[in-house]
């Protein structure tokens, strides 16, 4: 196998992860500020899936 396609698919991994835990971060902050009980709830279960993946869990 190619090394620049694996060094290529790393670079792919790590932005994804990248990207996950934006999003993730962008939720948990939502869901600080949040001052309704039914939106933290809302925010917690769109949360799960996102840290489920930072933790490499499928």
């Amino acid at each position: 196998m190619n090394v620049s396609m694996i060094m290529f698919n790393q670079w792919i991994t790590y932005g994804y992860y990248a990207m996950t835990f934006v999003f993730a971060l962008a939720l948990a902050w939502n869901l600080w500020k949040s001052k309704d009980p039914q939106e933290s709830i809302l925010y917690v279960v769109i949360l799960i899936p996102f840290v489920l993946r930072l933790l490499r869990l499928k």
